[in-house]
């Protein structure tokens, strides 16, 4: 089965029916204090270069942002999209990192962190919607894409992508995680199928979505150290699996329709989780026990994307339908610095030293 649409459209489908929409259940009425790095425009995903953490990417609509100090100035990169949009980053774990980019009909796209040149690495790829990218942290060549058609694999670092959809009975896969202790392990979360799961690098695919159903799954994350137990953001609350995805519990009971669109995990503390909602962003510090709201300041409140910082977790950044936001303490205070917003530059799609 193939479906069209993009994830940005997706969330356009989730600001209309989110309205009103309350947080999790055991929230208490304890906001925490956020200021604006940006405003204006829905931020479509967020990373943090795990090399120099300090180096910080955010892509809006149309535009991919890169901050070298922390998110305290940024600069536009010119991608020469010509009115696509970017709707999926990843970056290579180690040094030299790489950074991919995909977008809604634009191909994929690496460039070096801080260069100004990207290359087309989409050969095989099609005219897709990326709506994800995972790659294996150990194997630097292996890339996965997540798509409005299926799941495609890399293993060449993008020069060459073959489709892996056997068993994939919902082919819009809306994002994508990669078991770190077992590469050959992945989770695909899809738009209207629930989760699927690989075990042999994408090759054949199951459903694993008991307790969970069919439910849009907008995003996965893996908890550090055990890689057994795996969240997942819907529309219907945010579910955790103990048991890598044979069965799923509710975080959020109590709140049936809860759209959560993100999750980030304490990589020190794996209790320590946050969610973005389309009400604003919560807190557990109990592996989703009790939930806290920590949005004082946060204007924005439909939160589509998160990120921590891997080298100091207490700061955080928060994408929104109206901009970036940055913690340093992990949301006890908030500081408020601004994103320049101006047009880039036609871009130079040759690849520079792929390095691979």
């Amino acid at each position: 089965m193939r479906r069209t649409g993009s994830t940005l459209t997706l969330l356009a489908a989730v600001v209309l029916t989110a309205a009103g929409i309350a947080g999790p259940a055991g929230a208490e009425d304890q906001d925490k204090k956020w200021s604006s790095i940006q405003e204006g425009g829905i931020v479509t995903a967020l990373v943090i270069d795990p090399t120099t953490p300090s180096r910080v990417f955010a892509s809006t609509a149309r535009n991919l942002f890169a901050s070298a100090n922390g998110g305290e100035t940024w600069t536009p990169l010119p991608l020469g999209l010509d009115g696509q949009f970017v709707g999926a980053l990843a970056i290579d774990p180690s040094p030299p990192a790489a950074l991919y980019v995909g977008t809604n009909a634009g191909g994929l796209l690496r460039g070096r962190a801080g260069d100004r040149n990207w290359a087309r690495v989409d050969q095989g790829l099609g005219e897709v919607f990326i709506s994800a990218i995972a790659l294996e942290p150990k194997s630097r060549a292996t890339i996965y894409a997540g798509t409005n058609q299926g799941t495609f694999k890399s293993v060449n670092a993008g020069a060459g992508w073959q489709e892996v959809n056997e068993g994939l009975t919902n082919l819009f896969v809306t994002c994508l995680a990669v078991d770190p202790s077992r590469e050959s392990t992945l989770y695909a979360g899809t738009n209207s199928g629930g989760v699927f799961k690989s075990e042999d690098g994408g090759a054949h695919w199951a459903s694993a979505s008991s307790g969970l159903g069919n439910r849009i799954v907008l995003s996965l994350a893996i908890a550090p150290g055990t890689p057994s137990t795996v969240y997942a953001a819907t529309y219907d609350g945010l579910f955790r699996s103990r048991d890598g995805g044979a069965r799923w519990t509710s975080l959020t009971r109590g709140r049936r329709g809860t759209f959560v669109l993100s999750i980030a995990i304490n990589p020190r503390s794996a209790s320590t989780i946050y969610i973005g909602t389309s009400g604003g962003l919560y807190k557990t510090e109990n592996a989703g026990e009790t939930w806290a709201p920590a949005q004082t300041g946060l204007t924005s409140r439909f939160v589509t994307a998160l990120a921590i910082r891997p080298d100091a977790p207490e700061t955080l950044f928060a994408g929104t339908n109206g901009g970036v936001y940055k913690s340093t303490n992990g949301g006890s205070s908030w500081t408020a610095i601004h994103l320049v917003q101006t047009e880039p530059a036609t871009a130079d799609l040759t690849d520079p030293t792929p390095g691979r």
